[in-house]
């Protein structure tokens, strides 16, 4: 993508910034935010079959030419069931992704 990832202009060293991974500003963050946040909408409410990501982290949204961000890296989604056909639910004790961008709540304490 024209724009490189989302991590590039959110945590960008400085040292290493140029010209290309400035800030973003207010209003294009908001958009920014907005088109994932549809986008996992979608993924998860409107889908035939839900999807969760599984590894979503600001490295895995990626920029195009007009800042409209796209979510790749679909390597350990998942999909979701959505009836609990045996009654029983069950869960993968293993943590998947990325662990400084793990859900809090999938740990148990």
């Amino acid at each position: 993508m024209d724009n490189g990832s989302l991590e590039h202009w959110l945590h960008s060293d400085e040292e290493l910034s140029n010209q290309k991974f400035n800030k973003l500003n207010l209003l294009q963050r908001i958009n920014t935010a907005i088109d994932i946040a549809s986008l996992l909408d979608y993924l998860h409410n409107q889908c035939h079959i839900p999807i969760t990501h599984c590894d979503f982290k600001p490295g895995n949204v990626l920029l195009d030419s007009e800042v409209l961000g796209h979510v790749t890296d679909f390597g350990i989604a998942r999909f979701l069931p959505t009836e609990n056909i045996s009654g029983v639910q069950s869960s993968s004790s293993a943590v998947k992704g990325t662990i400084s961008y793990t859900a809090l709540g999938i740990y148990a304490f």
